[in-house]
């Protein structure tokens, strides 16, 4: 999905106890009616949250996740609501 304005992106790392890292995650910019900003926040939470995780897994266990990959696989056709309630046997009016 495009977006029309800059979203701004702000990644805050802060030294925390035992030797540890808090990250801290800000994104700006969402346009649109409320519900739009919301789904759009939603949206990026789970693709950072991704990425997080595969970073932590690497640089603390140096295993590589391939967390985005299994998400979104590629050539990946899901077929809509409509369709799936035909294949189940229900029709959606």
């Amino acid at each position: 999905m495009t977006h029309p304005i800059p979203i701004t992106v702000e990644f805050l790392f802060v030294p925390y106890e035992n030797d540890s890292t808090y990250v801290r995650i800000t994104e700006t910019g969402f346009t649109g009616d409320p519900n739009t900003q919301v789904s759009r926040a939603l949206e990026a939470t789970g693709g950072f949250t991704f990425v997080l995780s595969a970073l932590k897994a690497a640089l603390e266990h140096e295993i590589t996740l391939h967390v985005v990959t299994d998400a979104h696989p590629p050539n990946l056709q899901i077929p809509s609501q409509a369709s799936l309630a035909r294949t189940n046997g229900r029709s959606k009016a």
